[in-house]
């Protein structure tokens, strides 16, 4: 090492040493890189919602789900009845979900107080969920007509009706364009409605049983009072156009399931693109990038008193996140992001006191969102089982966040000290729309997905905090290492939905002098 720059880290490094604190610095000194390796566990089998704590697997039990009520709602439509009480079976599940994160960090000390800094995440997901299914409750089929989970006959049966249908449809066009009706006001006007009704009745049944991206994976089955209701629409029609309108086009009707879901046709329709399209539950162990942060840290108080062993330190901290990670892979139940989605900026102001063997750092965080767009399924995050068809791009502005952190020490012994972290936070409520040009989900708004994004919490943990300044006790001058562990938990929240983990943490970052002989 050149002289010089020995001399110049030795000053700085011991200036403080007696005193500086055992948590890692925030700003790093002047010449030196500082090699950052930290890394993050957090497996979770719960989650908070709103104050409360439920099992993940919680989010699939029961009878109603997205396509259940995705059905009842286009029954109501078709009938101009309200349809309710419909159940695709009982679901249950038992779930968990792994998330990890291996950071690679690099800060150089441009001068004593002034550092660049940046980060490079390597994320680790998995979810394991095991699900069993009850057909005793359910009242519904597999659509005879699905495109992809139906029969040849019911598909057949389908194609016939909706020729029969156009064909009624051209018929009553043709004779009110003739003026068949012209000589009586009142079935002129019986004509023109039923023209209008029945061609939006027309669409309304495609959709639910023919469309090859939106179509129903499955039905009330025949006898079912929403069958009934169903068929009664369709033949009360047929007898508006045949005994009052002279139109007998149409005189069929289409298959209907004659038996409610067995498990494995549970397993088909979770798995198929027709149905739920889920095509992996427990997923591999899935590696990607992270998202990136860079910015600067700039010491704003320095101050150390030798003879009552005080210090007070004061910093201000500025970064950038980029949204470099993954969205979630919409073909795994429960799949995770390795990234946030969306750009951020974030500024830090720190502040640190200590006496002896005492201190305290604090930490107020501020996180600016930026709005993004990306394709996911438009659900709430506790309600994810929802057909594929719900898959659409999104335009997703979140919440800005803030957070407040207070980590006490107390050194035990050289350079070791315990350290804990108390930290409440807060994130605004998200705003969600469907991108432009993007054909919304029926029925389904894309606030949805906004659902718990306005949430609150506290955070407590303990570890070791390990710091060495380089300082040898002959006096010779080498360079700082920082180690440290700490475990973490949420131990309270407000409103929102937010996991439950037992957070594991671990750090080491070793510092280098630039310039070596």
């Amino acid at each position: 090492m050149i002289r010089p720059l020995r001399s110049a880290i030795a000053a700085l490094l011991l200036a403080p040493a007696a005193l500086a604190a055992q948590l890692p610095m925030i700003t790093v000194p002047s010449g030196l890189l500082r090699v950052d390796v930290n890394g993050a566990f957090y497996p979770s089998n719960d989650f908070r919602d709103d104050g409360g704590t439920r099992p993940i697997g919680s989010m699939l039990d029961g009878t109603d789900n997205g396509m259940v009520s995705s059905l009842q709602r286009s029954l109501s439509q078709i009938t101009g009845q309200s349809v309710t009480g419909l159940s695709l079976g009982g679901v249950s599940a038992v779930a968990a979900r792994e998330h990890g994160v291996g950071e690679i960090g690099l800060a150089l000390g441009l001068t004593r107080r002034i550092t660049l800094f940046g980060t490079i995440p390597i994320v680790y997901v998995r979810n394991r969920v095991a699900l069993a299914f009850d057909s005793s409750t359910s009242r519904v089929g597999i659509n005879p007509a699905n495109t992809i989970l139906g029969t040849s006959a019911g598909q057949q049966q389908a194609t016939t009706f909706f020729s029969q249908f156009d064909a009624a449809l051209t018929s009553l066009s043709t004779r009110i364009h003739d003026g068949d009706f012209a000589g009586d006001p009142a079935t002129l006007a019986l004509a023109q409605q039923t023209l209008t009704r029945a061609s939006s009745l027309r669409g309304s049944l495609f959709s639910l049983l023919s469309d090859p991206i939106h179509a129903s994976a499955v039905l009330p089955v025949s006898g079912d009072p929403a069958a009934t209701q169903l068929l009664g629409a369709i033949t009360t029609l047929e007898s508006t156009l045949s005994n009052q309108l002279g139109v007998a086009d149409l005189n069929t009707v289409p298959a209907l399931p004659s038996a409610t879901l067995t498990s494995d046709e549970f397993g088909s329709v979770l798995g198929s693109q027709g149905g739920f399209g889920f095509s992996t539950l427990n997923s591999l162990p899935h590696y990607g990038l992270g998202d990136m942060t860079a910015g600067v840290a700039i010491q704003l108080v320095d101050r150390t008193s030798h003879s009552s062993a005080t210090h007070q330190a004061a910093w201000i901290r500025v970064a950038a996140r980029f949204p470099n990670g993954t969205v979630a892979d919409q073909s795994i139940l429960l799949a995770q992001p390795t990234g946030s989605k969306s750009p951020a900026g974030l500024v830090d102001g720190i502040a640190e006191i200590g006496a002896r063997h005492l201190g305290l750092r604090a930490t107020a965080t501020y996180q600016h969102e930026l709005a993004a767009n990306y394709v996911e399924r438009v659900t709430a995050p506790d309600a994810p089982l929802v057909p594929a068809s719900f898959l659409a791009a999104v335009t997703v502005q979140p919440g800005d966040s803030m957070a407040i952190t207070a980590q006490p020490f107390f050194r035990f012994a050289p350079h070791l000290a315990f350290a804990g972290v108390v930290q409440f936070w807060r994130r605004g409520g998200s705003s969600s729309s469907y991108f432009s040009g993007q054909a919304p989900i029926p029925g389904v708004s894309a606030s949805v997905l906004d659902v718990g994004s306005s949430a609150n919490a506290l955070v407590v943990g303990i570890g070791l905090a390990y710091s060495h300044d380089g300082v040898g006790r002959d006096g010779h001058v080498g360079s700082p290492v920082e180690a440290g562990w700490s475990i973490e938990r949420t131990i309270a929240s407000g409103t929102g939905i937010l996991p439950v983990a037992l957070t594991s943490r671990v750090y080491l970052r070793i510092y280098r002098p630039l310039l070596k002989r």
